[in-house]
């Protein structure tokens, strides 16, 4: 006896593929690229190209290679060490630690130099050009005429007092930028104090001159209850030159850029983070977070040294309060077709603070694309944003052909289709033998519809059922033999849709190149809220996972009706696991792509590199297979519900909760026929041992030790191995380790561990191979048992007492006449103990019954 089929073998011609009306655009710019020599200021300070840096910019920038005009910005690169480089010396080739450095533009801010005066009732300070009252608090002090400048006021200490201290009538705006210029006119030798002069600013921080020695950056740090105040040094400008007390002028600028206290002065500029230390769990730790000064006074404190002292406010605002602003436009020549209708995503990456804006408007023109990038200022002239990256996204416009075809089933002469479980599967296949004297006769012009790449969809049935959706894909390699007489045949192989996602030899289907975005992109969209879906796919905030990152990359590779499919209803997270970890969150978002609104703690920080960039020159289904790893996930074409009542789509996700979620049917494999009942009877099987297959000890590792070489190479943090009395226990023969890598599971290792030898105990490890009559229903992730009931029935395996979960399906159909043979060989393995427990009870039937348990 035989099982008897029919198929609906569909050809379709090329005009029914999806295909790209326009395509899709990328602008990727990190915009420390964009910094060379040549431009800006000239020795890492603010002497005169402080004033006209508005005007040295744009000349320096006109014509070059980057296609690049800048107004009203400056640039920067924080360097690891503590120092920064700006204009001329922000980017040097040279310099190898500038590589992933923090780097961005700001606004050029402008100077407001203010009149000090002592004692003079000045007024409130408003920070533009206005009289900056000082009260003297002791020692002499007095209102002298600014130098060699045409005007304005400073204040400096006369007489012979050791101490000399002035503090500022009125308080200062929190992280005010400012300048300091120092005249240091002689030392006082009394007390025997070193002279030093300190400028006090936010009640904490002091630049500090002293004599013979580099200027410092310090800190007063108190007692608990707020008494005993003692200068902390944060940082000494090691390359500035020596102070010289008796007649060097100096000149410091404070500003606050990227979360970070910028200190420029004698053509080095360094940079500080704030940390707050924190304890827990017993354990302390300094958290960083940005620098921020409180409204407070300065004060000038002049420690036997006669000096005098010029201020000015650095701001970025005019002097009538509105904000500065600065562009930064970018033209690229492209040669991709894109739609002008539809509307570009375009996002600025970096540290937007204070009400700061950093807006980007695209304009699309036939050969080229062109941003702008705007950078305001703060609404109070304080903030500048820091911007170190910006994208530009054109969405691609896809065909909905029609879908015409022809029917060979007729002109068919066999039919395979093989499905293999992920991870070790890289799609389903199919192969077709057709007569060609049948398809010359039926369908003149079937060579139209058996071109390589054209679209294939296959039907099966068995005689009473009806037809079930098999297959979905295309035309992989056609070929054509001839025999004796006139024999002539085609056999077509056929590939699921992820051959449109793969590297065939030299030939990309899918590249990464232009088209595909850093996925910073698909975070910078949702600024931190108002993004991300849970398992009913609803929408949460301030996440980024993987799984939306394989649906952007297949939307961008085969188009929105392939990527809203994917899992069967679109969400990408519908096999994700609570507690899933992130791509990217407000947490480890060091692109500055949140605000600060959205994360309720300290800014983020620009970096100087994407956080998820694409793989350039890889294939979109090697970009989406390293990311699946990294997940934990896999990725393949096939059924959600594990039925084929539909065609196949995407599946993203943990293979135990796409198992989970399914109703898994048990088929029942018996080797005699029961009632007349030819299906699934067993023709052949055959048993083997996998060794590599074969563990008995689980080890959980740590992170690996950084820079220890010749100690351990990793933390060994759990073993556990299987039960004494398990047969296959260490002590029997060897240990054989599966090894799992947890850099995070210091707290869980030992119940990872546990769980996993808990699922391999108890199970006889044995890899059957099934041949039997075909059955269009059985598929991957489906449980089989064989029923070993006939006289010659091989019952020494007791495979008889075992369910096994199918991992490779084979279906094959030779068609003799008007029906086909059909015959099926199934690769299943073992159940895990804790899959077995999931389905005790169960008796092996027709039956379905809902799966549970881990894989």
């Amino acid at each position: 006896m035989q099982t008897f089929a029919d198929a609906q073998i569909r050809l379709h011609p090329p005009s029914a593929i999806p295909k790209k009306a326009t395509d899709s655009l990328i602008v990727a710019d990190l915009l420390g690229t964009f910094a060379s020599p040549g431009f800006g200021d000239s020795n890492g300070i603010l002497p005169q190209s402080f004033y006209d840096l508005n005007q040295s910019i744009p000349t320096a920038y006109a014509g070059n290679a980057y296609g690049v005009r800048v107004r009203g910005l400056e640039f920067i690169t924080f360097l690891a060490d503590g120092t920064a480089k700006r204009g001329t010396h922000a980017i040097n080739p040279a310099d190898a630690s500038s590589v992933n450095a923090m780097r961005g533009w700001y606004i050029s801010p402008r100077d407001a130099a203010l009149d000090s005066k002592i004692g003079d009732n000045a007024g409130d300070f408003d920070g533009d050009n206005t009289d900056l009252n000082w009260d003297a608090q002791s020692g002499t002090w007095e209102t002298a005429p600014v130098l060699n400048k045409g005007g304005g006021t400073a204040i400096c200490n006369r007489g012979g007092h050791e101490i000399a201290v002035a503090r500022s009538a009125g308080a200062i705006p929190a992280n005010r930028a400012h300048r300091v210029d120092l005249h240091l006119q002689g030392a006082i030798k009394r007390g025997g104090r070193h002279s030093i002069a300190r400028h006090f600013f936010g009640n904490s921080y002091c630049i500090a001159y002293q004599h013979g020695q580099k200027p410092q950056i310090q800190r007063v740090t108190y007692n608990a209850d707020g008494a005993g105040g003692v200068l902390q040094t944060l940082k000494t400008l090691s390359e500035h030159p020596t102070v010289n007390a008796g007649g060097g002028k100096y000149r410091f600028l404070v500003m606050r850029l990227g979360g970070r206290l910028v200190v420029v002065a004698g053509g080095v500029t360094v940079w500080l983070y704030d940390a707050q230390s924190t304890t827990e769990n017993g354990r302390q730790t300094n958290t960083v977070k940005d620098v921020e000064w409180p409204e407070a006074n300065w004060q000038l404190e002049a420690v036997n040294v006669r000096l005098r002292a010029e201020y000015g406010v650095v701001k970025f605002s005019q002097a009538d309060g509105d904000a500065l602003t600065g562009t930064l436009e970018r033209t690229i020549r492209k040669s991709v077709p894109v739609d002008p209708s539809v509307g570009a995503v375009a996002e600025a990456g970096g540290w937007k603070y204070g009400g700061t804006r950093a807006e980007v408007a695209p304009t699309l023109g036939e050969q080229s694309v062109t941003y702008t990038l705007t950078l305001a200022g703060g609404p109070d002239g304080i903030d500048s944003p820091l911007i170190d990256k910006v994208l530009v996204s054109y969405a691609p416009t896809w065909t909905n052909p029609a879908q015409p075809f022809i029917d060979v089933r007729s002109c068919c002469e066999s039919l395979s289709l093989s499905f293999v479980a992920p991870p070790d599967g890289a799609g389903a296949q199919g192969t077709v033998v057709l007569d060609r004297n049948r398809l010359d006769q039926q369908f003149p012009n079937w060579q139209n519809f058996a071109q390589m790449w054209n679209p294939v969809t296959i039907n099966v049935k068995r005689a009473g059922t009806d037809y079930a959706k098999m297959f979905q894909g295309y035309i992989f390699k056609p070929s054509r033999t001839s025999g004796l007489g006139s024999e002539r045949k085609l056999t077509l192989v056929l590939r699921d849709p992820t051959v449109r996602l793969q590297k065939i030899g030299e030939c990309h289907n899918a590249a990464i190149d232009h088209r595909y975005p850093p996925l910073d992109l698909l975070f910078a969209q949702r600024q931190g809220n108002n993004g991300g879906y849970d398992q009913n796919g609803n929408v949460q905030s301030g996440s980024l996972y993987i799984a939306e990152c394989v649906k952007e990359i297949l939307r961008i590779a085969l188009g929105d009706a392939q990527a809203n499919r994917i899992n069967g209803n679109g969400n990408p997270m519908r096999f994700i696991p609570a507690n899933h970890p992130p791509l990217i969150t407000t947490r480890n978002d060091t692109a500055g792509w949140s605000t600060v609104e959205a994360i309720g703690a300290a800014a983020p920080v620009a970096s100087g590199n994407w956080l998820a960039p694409p793989p350039f020159g890889s294939a979109a289904y090697d970009w989406i297979m390293d990311l699946a790893r990294r997940d934990r996930c896999v990725f393949y074409y096939g059924w959600p519900d594990g039925t084929n009542s539909d065609w196949p789509v995407p599946i993203y996700g943990r293979l135990q909760n796409i198992l989970g979620a399914r109703t898994v049917p048990l088929h029942r494999l018996p080797d005699v026929a029961i009632n007349g009942d030819w299906t699934r009877l067993l023709q052949g099987m055959e048993i083997e041992k996998r060794p590599e297959r074969d563990i008995n000890t689980v080890d959980v590792w740590g992170a690996e030790a950084q820079g220890l070489e010749g100690l351990v190479p990793s933390l060994r943090i759990a073993s556990v191995p299987l039960p004494a009395s398990d047969p296959r226990h260490a002590r029997n023969s060897w240990e054989r380790k599966l090894i799992i890598r947890e850099p995070l599971a210091l707290l869980g290792a030992e119940a990872i561990a546990q769980g996993v030898i808990g699922l391999l105990a108890g199970v006889t490890m044995q890899w059957p191979s099934f041949t039997f009559e075909g059955d269009e229903r059985v598929g991957l992730g489906h449980l089989v048992a064989a029923s070993l009931t006939g006289e010659n029935a091989d019952r020494s395996s007791a495979i008889g007492r075992q369910r096994f979960r199918v991992e490779r399906a084979d279906h094959n159909i030779s068609f003799s006449r008007d029906s086909g043979d059909y015959k099926m060989t199934v690769q299943p393995r073992p159940l895990t103990s804790g899959e077995e427990n999931a389905f005790d009870g169960v008796t092996a039937g027709d039956g379905a019954f809902t799966g549970g348990g881990s894989i």
